[in-house]
């Protein structure tokens, strides 16, 4: 019977843990979504483009410094902070994310 005991509590604990850290991995994928879209609408629509993406997806704005070739954006999702930096040719070619 103990033993019973003791193997449901090790299990409740372990899922409990896998749930927490999936949790942690699916914030940080949603915050770096976020900041790609940020800057990527940052260096085609500009600096004033970034807060509606943002915005929409309940993220907080932490830096944004933008110029005419490049934009690299800072946001904060659920105490996760990522950042993404995008730069464009003015030649019709597509923006570009950078890692």
């Amino acid at each position: 019977m103990l033993f019973v005991v003791v193997a449901i509590t090790l299990s409740c604990l372990t899922l409990g843990g896998l749930v927490h850290s999936a949790k942690l991995v699916i914030d940080a994928q949603q915050a770096q979504v976020v900041a790609d879209a940020g800057a990527l609408a940052c260096v085609i629509n500009g600096q004033a483009s970034v807060r509606q993406f943002v915005n929409n997806d309940d993220a907080e704005i932490v830096d944004v410094i933008s110029t005419d070739e490049h934009c690299q954006v800072t946001i904060d999702y659920h105490n996760t902070l990522r950042n993404s930096f995008a730069v464009t040719t003015h030649a019709n070619h597509l923006s570009t994310l950078q890692r």
